[in-house]
């Protein structure tokens, strides 16, 4: 669902059925909920900047962390 990236700001960024998981490049893992992961993964992959684009839809409340 999520094509190859690559991206200063994360390591990895993987999704499941409300979850998306990012790995920052010091390997901590954040868990972020949300509501349209099709509609989130069909957007990244056409964001240019993939860390850019995570960090805005953070801020917008789109992505929701999840602290355990």
């Amino acid at each position: 669902m999520i094509n190859p990236f690559t991206s200063s700001a994360m390591s990895a960024l993987s999704v499941s059925d409300s979850n998306v998981v990012i790995t920052r490049p010091n390997g901590t893992d954040y868990t972020y909920g949300i509501a349209d992961v099709q509609a989130f993964a069909t957007a990244f992959n056409a964001a240019s900047s993939k860390g850019r684009f995570v960090d805005q839809q953070i801020k917008a409340s789109v992505l929701t962390e999840i602290v355990a």
